[in-house]
């Protein structure tokens, strides 16, 4: 199939520099770019602003993760939600792409961090990130296992998996916590809550 550009992140070695130049890039310099057709021999980027250098003793599968997912991860902890040292935030899918850096992240705030995830693997995973409590939603009841950890309810929820799980995590916010949730997930936490079930909460969308 032709003229249908596969993959977003990317990582890679600048061959060649356009006209007017591409800011501090040079030719042979290590990258990591987004927006553009990543799973090609060869991109051609028109905005340098897409394109970030990689630091020395960073690889590039690092530097991918970290410029999109990373970026997103960050700017909804510490931007939007403005996490605090001891707050309670939950991770789900907190092994996964944006949430294993969520979960450094609020772990790095000084936060006290739940991470959610499914299997024993993922658990021991979350753990190793920094993560204080880990629930495995494949074996615990989650809102029982929230409501024994955090009686005051939650002050953060970083959600990527939505349904049930997340109906669950609204039940467990606390007063004014704040739930971080992509933007096809918003209208449903918003009507959840409209339904009289959780008057007074706040949810941010990504």
């Amino acid at each position: 199939m032709q003229d249908f550009p596969l993959g977003a992140e990317g990582a890679g070695v600048v061959v060649a520099v356009g006209p007017g130049g591409a800011g501090s890039l040079t030719v042979g310099q290590a990258v990591a770019f987004n927006g553009a057709s990543a799973f090609s021999e060869f991109v051609t980027l028109t905005r340098g602003s897409v394109v970030t250098p990689i630091p020395p003793g960073l690889g590039g599968a690092e530097a991918v993760a970290l410029i999109l997912s990373g970026v997103t991860a960050c700017a909804a902890l510490e931007v939007t939600a403005a996490i605090q040292p001891g707050e309670a935030v939950a991770v789900t899918a907190a092994a996964g792409g944006t949430g294993h850096l969520a979960t450094q992240i609020a772990a790095l705030q000084g936060c006290t961090v739940v991470a959610l995830v499914g299997g024993p693997r993922k658990a021991d995973a979350a753990e190793a990130l920094g993560a204080q409590h880990v629930i495995d939603y494949s074996r615990q009841d989650v809102q029982s296992s929230l409501r024994r950890l955090f009686p005051g309810g939650l002050d953060v929820v970083y959600e990527g998996v939505g349904g049930h799980l997340r109906e669950a995590l609204l039940d467990c916010l606390g007063p004014m916590g704040r739930l971080l949730q992509g933007v096809e997930g918003v209208a449903d936490a918003v009507d959840y809550m409209l339904r009289g079930q959780h008057v007074g909460k706040v949810v941010i969308e990504l």
